[in-house]
C-alpha cells in the first residue's frame, strides 16, 4: 500500500482480489454519482440565476 500511495506503482498492472475489485467498483460508482449530482446542481443553478448586471 505504501508503494501504491507514493506513486511507485504508476504504470504497473495490479491484480485485485474479487472482494477488492467489488469494493473499488462500489467506490467508483459512489464517487461518480456524487460528482455527476454536484455538477448537475451547479449547472441548474447557473441556468436559473439572473445574468450579472441584470436582465437585458
Amino acid at each position: 500500500m505504501k508503494r501504491a500511495r507514493s506513486g511507485a506503482l504508476n504504470g504497473v498492472n495490479v491484480l485485485l482480489r474479487p472482494v477488492s475489485a467489488e469494493s473499488l467498483e462500489n467506490l467508483t460508482k459512489s464517487a461518480t454519482s456524487s460528482f455527476v449530482y454536484q455538477e448537475t446542481r451547479q449547472a441548474a443553478a447557473a441556468l436559473n440565476s439572473p445574468p450579472p448586471g441584470g436582465a437585458s
